[in-house]
């Protein structure tokens, strides 16, 4: 009995879309999207970040790392709620 006569090529989409459905797990949720612009100072109150990162609940703002002198948005850093602003997802 041959388990795979086409060989393990088919398996190759397979095992990619279970990766990617994992990492899809691993995420905090407040990473769609990087926002920038006149709207990223609308929604932090702030004009010193360049970007924000935005999901479907909460967003992130970047930190400025001086080690590489560069913003960056780490998954160490906290997500803030819209309700913050009084948004609503509704």
């Amino acid at each position: 009995m041959i388990i795979l006569p086409m060989g393990g090529f088919p398996l190759i989409p397979a095992t990619l879309a279970t990766m990617a459905w994992m990492t899809s797990l691993s995420l905090d949720g407040c990473d769609f999207s990087r926002l920038t612009g006149p709207a990223v100072t609308t929604l932090t109150e702030s004009t010193i970040y360049p970007f924000v990162e935005v999901g479907f609940n909460s967003y992130r703002v970047p930190s400025f790392y001086a080690s590489i002198e560069s913003w960056e948005s780490r998954y160490s850093d906290p997500c803030v709620p819209y309700s913050y602003l009084n948004l609503s997802s509704n």
